[in-house]
């Protein structure tokens, strides 16, 4: 897209490369193999493009390159980059756009020559960073984003935030030559300030392996590993104190903080913006949405035999992991004070339950010990709600689906906790 090929073009220009007309056409011509696969396969690709294609509540339509990578996969054996890569072989394009596009979604995986590695993760990074302006809410995401940044280009965070911003600044052109809804002034510097919240609270997280000399996974595809034992954390207060250091930057028209500050996920009062959002996009599109709410059991008991600074470094853990396990399209946040709300477009109840349990069954198995050499058992209590299935194919809102999973979640606590519920509209059975 020429969103990311500006992209390139930016952040090649902040790395000194020289070589920046053939980092913008490589930019340029990444998704080149989902024009070729529509054109030659019209009605077995067409319905894979609606199901990749988001359409919020007040946005403009976009594709989600990374879902439909997904279902490319499933449903025809490869994906776009590869068909991508193949064309421009046949084509005997420069060998430098094949290995750009082939390597594109998965610079990690990609078997190229060592002399285009910085090219092909130039293109990778580029696209991250065209998501974050054109699909809505992918901000936060910024912060694993500008991880890659630092992991394959050194850079820090002022540096992303630079390049970020050069981007945004872009935009409006962009999408008045396509005529398609451009952000005013206000929105761009509210994505810009959301970007920084979630980098800033991300950081003061990082302190604790920081210190301990630990090493942090730049993949974010990769579940993170439960600690064996838990590091201490800085107070709630830090992530606050942190931003108030910075430049002053126009704040969200709403006013609030989308994240909350012990865990860096959303929080309660974004949930429920983003929950009725895509609910709106699942009754469009025609397809499933699984929303879970994941409760730690005898959490008080923790903070009242261990202190809460335990309770919080169990929390900021299983955070880690969530946000760690889920796909791009998925959201997770903090609800209430002990437990956690999963979103999961596009997952049906069968979907949503083996991810689930998988999830229930790698924090069973942690028994983390404290500084103080306490040993801690760990289980969660899961209530999960789907749409349409379960009973609520009439749900009109994301209050009412939350509220599913609330009830289901109440019947796995009365259960005796490590219990896994599914909402059923005249029963509880799992």
């Amino acid at each position: 897209s020429l969103m990311t090929a500006t992209a390139c073009r930016i952040l090649g220009n902040r790395l000194s490369m020289k070589n920046l007309e053939e980092l913008f056409l490589a930019g340029l011509l990444q998704g080149i193999g989902v024009l070729a696969l529509s054109m030659i396969l019209p009605e077995s690709y067409g319905p894979l493009l609606k199901e990749a294609t988001e359409h919020l509540e007040g946005t403009t339509a976009v594709l989600n390159y990374q879902r439909l990578a997904e279902l490319e996969r499933e449903r025809l054996g490869d994906d776009h980059a590869a068909v991508g890569a193949w064309l421009m072989q046949h084509w005997r394009l420069p060998e430098y756009l094949t290995v750009a596009t082939a390597g594109s979604l998965n610079p990690n995986g990609s078997d190229a020559p060592d002399r285009y590695q910085t090219l092909v993760q130039s293109v990778a990074l580029a696209m991250h960073i065209a998501d974050i302006w054109t699909r809505p809410h992918d901000w936060q995401h910024s912060p694993e984003v500008a991880e890659l940044a630092q992991a394959w280009f050194g850079l820090n965070t002022d540096h992303y935030l630079e390049i970020l911003e050069q981007v945004g600044a872009k935009f409006p052109e962009i999408a008045a030559l396509f005529q398609i809804k451009a952000l005013d002034a206000a929105q761009i510097a509210g994505i810009l300030d959301q970007a920084r919240e979630a980098l800033d609270i991300r950081s003061v997280q990082r302190w604790p392996e920081r210190i301990n000399r630990k090493t942090v996974s730049v993949e974010p595809s990769h579940p993170a590993a439960l600690p064996n034992q838990l590091p201490l954390i800085p107070t709630l207060a830090s992530a606050r104190n942190l931003r108030s250091q910075r430049d002053a930057t126009i704040r969200p028209s709403t006013g609030q903080y989308a994240f909350d500050a012990l865990t860096g996920l959303l929080n309660q009062f974004r949930l429920n913006d983003r929950l009725q959002q895509e609910l709106t996009a699942a009754k469009k599109q025609n397809w499933p949405l699984s929303v879970a709410l994941l409760d730690v059991d005898d959490l008080k008991k923790i903070n009242k035999s261990c202190g809460h600074g335990v309770g919080d470094q169990v929390l900021v853990a299983l955070a880690r992991l969530l946000r760690s396990s889920i796909r791009r399209q998925d959201i997770t946040a903090r609800y209430q004070d002990d437990a956690f709300a999963l979103v999961l477009p596009t997952r049906g109840i069968r979907d949503a339950c083996n991810f689930i349990k998988q999830l229930m069954e790698q924090i069973r198995g942690w028994e983390p010990v404290t500084e103080r050499g306490q040993n801690l058992q760990v289980t969660i209590s899961v209530g999960l709600g789907t749409y349409p299935e379960t009973g609520l194919a009439d749900c009109q809102s994301g209050e009412q689906l939350l509220e599913a999973a609330h009830q289901a979640l109440r019947s796995a606590q009365e259960a005796g906790g490590g219990q896994f519920v599914v909402y059923r509209a005249k029963s509880s059975d799992s």
